[in-house]
C-alpha cells in the first residue's frame, strides 16, 4: 500500500486566555527576587569556602537536612533574560 500524501499544515500556537496572558506578562516583567543578606547559591558558598561547586552542593544539602542551613528559592535572571528559581542557602543562627 502506498503511503498517503498529506498536505502541509500550518501549525499555529494556541491562543492564551487573556487573563493568563496578562498574568504571565506581569510575572515576566517582575524580574528578579531580592536575595536577603546571608543567602548564597552553592556556587557562591564554594567560592567562599574554596572548594568545588559539587562538594559545596553536597555539604549544603547535608547541612540543610540537619537544620544547620536554610534553603529558599529566588527568581534570578540569566544572561539570556530568562528567569529561573535558584536555590540559595543561609547558615541558621545559633548553630
Amino acid at each position: 500500500m502506498a503511503p498517503r500524501k498529506s498536505s502541509p499544515r500550518k501549525l499555529e500556537a494556541p491562543k492564551l486566555n487573556r487573563t493568563l496572558q496578562d498574568l504571565l506578562s506581569r510575572l515576566h516583567r517582575s524580574g528578579e527576587d531580592p536575595v536577603p543578606d546571608g543567602f548564597k547559591t552553592a556556587s557562591q558558598w564554594a567560592a567562599e569556602w574554596r572548594i568545588s561547586t559539587s562538594t559545596a552542593r553536597y555539604h549544603v544539602v547535608r547541612m540543610t537536612a540537619a537544620g544547620m542551613m536554610e534553603r529558599k528559592l529566588f527568581r534570578i535572571l540569566t544572561a539570556n533574560g530568562a528567569a529561573y528559581e535558584i536555590a540559595h542557602y543561609a547558615i541558621q543562627d545559633g548553630r
